[in-house]
């Protein structure tokens, strides 16, 4: 009969399960990197409109911009705000209390790209639209995308920028 030597199997299950607690630990690390990145607060959003099927508007003759507040929820992002100022073909406009149009956000994070929806409530139609965001990072004030939307079928580069609170 082999006699067993507590000593060294002790010390021998103590590895295992520090090793099964490292690999754990890694896995964990990796799985909720992409839980870490926060949009909730102040952005403000930019278009600039490269193609609409309004003439006047291609090759960036326009550009507006929102603020907006997003509240995030795991990889779920939600947010509001308004229609503040344009630039139509070197002309710029602050939009006074009456001229500015409430727009709503809705998406998801993964894979570090902000997938989502929009919805302006204009002054004459409401019109819906798409946003994808690329290489979203909490260090990253700037964020980089294109959109598309019902406004005149327009598309274009979407630039996402965090306010200070």
């Amino acid at each position: 009969m082999t006699k067993i030597n507590f000593k060294e199997t002790t010390r021998i299950l103590a590895w295992v399960v520090g090793i099964v607690a490292g690999i754990i630990g890694i896995t964990s690390s990796f799985e909720s990197k992409e839980n870490t990145i926060d949009l909730s607060g102040n952005w403000e959003m930019t278009f600039k409109v490269q193609k609409s099927s309004l003439e006047r508007f291609n090759d960036n003759n326009l550009e507006y911009k929102y603020k907006i507040f997003i509240t995030q929820n795991g990889n779920s992002i939600e947010g509001n705000g308004e229609k503040f100022w344009e630039n139509f073909k070197g002309t710029e406009s602050f939009y006074n209390l009456n001229q500015k149009t409430p727009i709503s956000i809705s998406g998801k994070i993964s894979n570090n790209k902000l997938t989502a929806n929009i919805t302006e409530k204009g002054l004459r139609r409401e019109t819906s639209g798409h946003i994808e965001f690329e290489t979203i990072d909490n260090h990253l004030n700037i964020i980089q995308g294109n959109f598309t939307t019902t406004a005149a079928n327009s598309s274009g580069i979407a630039i996402l920028e965090k306010l200070n609170d």
